[in-house]
């Protein structure tokens, strides 16, 4: 996060797994990074669910949408700042790329990466 980036800390470890997952009108996006997992609740409904993100990030309001058959995006609002950040997953096949991007003034440049399913 800010803070480690700020202190010069080293940063945390990449995803070892993500699963996008959807039920009951949600989405739930899951991570698992030092076998430590993780998951945010997306609303899929034109409202926001609330998700704790921890001490440093605080409180984020998600939504999802797909704008394509084959491409879902996730936005991230993070409360009490002008923070915003953008997850958008591309299917195609086996494989998906998610493409992270966020108005962070320190984070302007995208992150691609991708995935392969097992």
């Amino acid at each position: 996060g800010m803070a480690r980036f700020m202190t010069g800390a080293t940063l945390p470890a990449g995803a070892e797994t993500v699963c996008l997952s959807f039920a009951n009108g949600e989405a739930k996006f899951t991570t698992v990074t030092e076998g430590k997992e993780k998951s945010i609740r997306i609303a899929m409904n034109g409202t926001r669910a609330e998700n704790d993100l921890g001490v440093i990030a605080g409180t984020a309001l998600c939504s999802g949408v797909w704008e394509k058959e084959d491409t879902f995006k996730i936005t991230l609002r993070m409360v009490e700042t002008c923070n915003e950040r953008v997850l958008t997953v591309k299917f195609t096949g086996d494989d998906a790329v998610i493409t992270d991007m966020t108005n962070h003034a320190f984070m302007k440049k995208p992150t691609v990466t991708m995935f392969k399913k097992i």
